[in-house]
């Protein structure tokens, strides 16, 4: 029922027995109220009591107003400290229950009172419910005075090689977010699969592929965001507001700039062409980023312009796929800026460039670009190795952890004495091996290289002879050779009891084995095709040979 006082109403539930049930205490409310009873429980009337003082009640058995959010969307938050908010609610069943979400990170809260102490601006969606199950959703921001931050997004949460393109809860409607000191307008229609004004991606890849459109758009042409940061921001300045306002005050400031960087789809359409666009750019084309400043009365007060495509010479082709600083000081003293996109493939509907771009550290001041650290390859010593014997050199050994394998890549510059020692590269190996009955010294010269660097190795292979050796190794025989996976090896060795071990040639042990007479038949089925180097010792002696798999 309805209910209106000037005093507490204590309200009564009595039962079948003539017992009370349970009685709940109502304040003092001044505009008609609907109090929800669920909470007596069965009973068969209700008693009222208020003092002296008169209450009125109406609409026994209805039901509640719709539960409606009476107070503002922004609340300006000027001193520092906590700062407690209670939602202004008409209608629905109290009791309540609120949760909060922080649409920075997904925090949820719970409670009918949100406590802020965050030194920047921030939103919070409440989704209450009442005592009936009815429920409400709205989001409120609150926009802290202080000295104008940096807008870097790594204040907002997202899962690793993911993005945020809006609010479903914003059911299309033009919504926000916020980071650092600003607040970044979006608009999302799920429904349709579109968005249009900011989002935010952490994903790294630069590629884009037009059948997977739908998530590469959320890609910048750096492969990630500016100076070594985690999360970037993504524009599309089609179909909605790309308003960011100043919040940390209400009054007009400067700003220094931000960085920004084409999206990989853009690149696409400019390198590739595409459907919509035609062919890839030419000479005369362009695309650029207009910059436009409003100050605190909403006025369009100032103007910058960025060109991340300029092919208008021919001698100077321009097309931006790192992080540039772009100076926004020109602007002036404003409240907020709208960006636009142009260009120069457009039909009579506008624009038909993809309409994207990429921003990061808004505020920040432009940072020198990092020196690389020098990349230094491992020498090689100088090598000892017997006469018909084989020698393996990883490129692990070579190269630093960091340069990926298909990166790395070493040739031959010069082998002094080529009858003493052959050389191969090859599955990231370099294998040498010795003549036979031939010992000396050679030179060896190589080559290493990766993209960002290369250097020349120099080392020397002293081969000792078999008639210097004083234990005469006993010759062992290997058949067939090259020997197919579906036979077996045959090994023949003088020795009675000997070991043998097969490595392929990155110097990964494949087989281990013993054997106690002169002979061992292997099968080498499980073995992967290619060449290995086969290595049979006993405790004082060894001899090695290439096998080959096919």
């Amino acid at each position: 029922f309805f209910l209106k006082s000037e005093s507490t109403v204590i309200v009564k539930g009595i039962a079948l027995n003539n017992t009370v049930s349970k009685e709940i205490s109502i304040k003092a409310c001044e505009k008609w109220k609907f109090i929800c009873l669920h909470e007596l429980g069965e009973v068969t009337q209700v008693e009222f009591s208020s003092g002296d003082k008169p209450f009125y009640i109406d609409n026994f058995s209805g039901k509640p107003l719709a539960l409606k959010y009476l107070g503002d969307d922004y609340y300006r938050i000027d001193k520092d400290g906590d700062y407690n908010f209670i939602p202004k609610i008409e209608g629905g069943a109290e009791p309540f229950n609120i949760t909060w979400t922080n649409m920075k990170n997904g925090e949820l809260i719970e409670g009918n009172s949100l406590v802020l102490n965050s030194k920047n601006s921030n939103s919070y969606r409440f989704t209450l419910t009442d005592a009936l199950g009815g429920s409400l959703s709205h989001k409120v921001a609150f926009n802290k005075t202080t000295e104008l931050g940096i807008g870097s997004f790594e204040d907002l949460s997202l899962e690793d090689e993911s993005y945020y393109w809006g609010d479903k809860a914003a059911n299309s409607e033009i919504d926000y977010f916020y980071t650092g000191s600003y607040q970044l307008e979006n608009c999302l229609a799920d429904k349709y699969a579109t968005w249009g004004g900011f989002a935010y991606s952490n994903i790294t890849s630069d590629e884009f592929d037009p059948a997977n459109f739908l998530t590469h758009q959320f890609r910048s042409a750096a492969g990630g965001a500016a100076c070594g940061t985690k999360n970037f921001g993504v524009v599309y300045t089609l179909g909605t507001s790309t308003r960011m306002q100043l919040t940390n005050s209400d009054e007009d400031q400067s700003l220094t700039g931000m960085y920004i960087t084409n999206s990989a789809w853009l690149v696409n359409s400019v390198k590739n062409g595409d459907p919509i666009i035609g062919e890839k750019f030419k000479e005369g084309d362009w695309y650029k980023i207009v910059a436009i400043g409003i100050n605190k009365y909403g006025e369009e007060v100032s103007k910058a312009e960025f060109y991340l495509a300029d092919y208008r010479d021919a001698s100077n082709l321009v097309l931006i796929e790192d992080w540039q600083w772009w100076d926004l000081s020109s602007l002036g003293k404003i409240s907020a800026i709208k960006f636009k996109s142009e260009g120069s493939r457009m039909n009579n509907r506008g624009l038909t460039l993809p309409a994207y771009f990429c921003i990061d550290e808004i505020n920040n001041k432009k940072k020198d670009a990092p020196v690389p650290l020098p990349i230094v390859f491992n020498k090689i010593e100088d090598i000892e190795m017997d006469a018909i014997s084989y020698e393996s050199i990883s490129f692990t050994e070579i190269f630093p952890e960091d340069i990926p394998m298909e990166e790395q890549s070493i040739e031959l510059i010069s082998n002094s004495n080529n009858k003493i020692l052959s050389i191969s590269i090859e599955n990231n190996s370099i294998l040498l091996e010795s003549t036979k009955n031939l010992g000396g010294k050679t030179d060896i010269s190589l080559k290493a290289k990766c993209p960002k660097h290369e250097e020349i190795l120099n080392f020397s292979v002293n081969i000792i002879a078999e008639k210097e050796i004083e234990v005469i190794v006993p010759e062992f025989k290997i058949f067939p050779n090259p020997v197919s996976r579906g036979e077996n090896l045959i090994i023949r060795c003088e020795w009675e009891k000997w070991n043998a071990q097969i490595f392929d040639l990155s110097g990964h042990l494949i087989i281990d084995f013993k054997s106690e007479n002169n002979e061992k038949e292997m099968d080498i089925s499980n073995i992967s095709t290619g060449m290995y180097i086969l290595k049979v010792f006993t405790d004082s002696e060894q001899k090695t040979k290439r096998i080959i798999i096919q």
